[in-house]
């Protein structure tokens, strides 16, 4: 939560546009925004990548005490989206782990959702392809995060929600990498 407020400001909080940071709270700022964007491991997490959902409903519950007191809520949230969005898949077994799809459906919470499906597709980085490739390896990702949303089952709406939100953005992109290489193949 100290990372947090230090590169973000309390929520209905007046004199934001006016405080001008020292050149030490810009650096603090900038370290404190590395260590949360470079976070890759869900609290609770073994080596092998299984989560104790115990351990990190707890942690979860620490950090929204915290947020609330802060008032940051809002992107404490949405920083809890991101962290759970790195859980390690694994071949054969739906994704996002049951411990994070738990949270999900419990936490009922828009911050937390928009912020796992910004960071998951944030992660993804740059892809490189052939100029008449197409969307191929778009259409693979959305066809894997809809089989994923098939086999989490119909009780975790949310969940099934989210990954299908996510699979019909990489068919969107998968549809412009088409268009771009029709494009270029002129």
């Amino acid at each position: 939560m100290y990372l947090l407020g230090c590169f973000y400001f309390p929520e209905g909080s007046s004199d934001a546009a006016e405080t001008v940071p020292s050149e030490g709270e810009r650096n603090v700022a900038k370290q404190a925004f590395r260590v949360l964007s470079n976070w890759t491991i869900v609290p609770g997490s073994d080596d092998s990548g299984e989560i104790d959902v115990q351990f990190l409903r707890s942690w979860i519950g620490e950090v929204r005490k915290l947020a609330k007191e802060r008032r940051l809520v809002a992107v404490a949230e949405s920083k809890i989206g991101a962290i759970l969005s790195r859980a390690t898949r694994k071949a054969g077994v739906p994704w996002p782990p049951e411990a994070v799809r738990q949270i999900i459906e419990s936490s009922k919470s828009e911050e937390l959702e928009n912020g796992f499906y910004v960071a998951l597709r944030n992660s993804r980085g740059v892809t490189i392809r052939r100029p008449t490739d197409g969307g191929s390896l778009e259409r693979e990702l959305a066809a894997s995060y809809r089989s994923d949303a098939r086999s989490v089952g119909a009780a975790q709406v949310r969940t099934r929600a989210l990954l299908n939100i996510i699979a019909e953005s990489y068919e969107r992109e998968a549809d412009g990498e088409d268009r771009s290489a029709e494009q270029r193949d002129w």
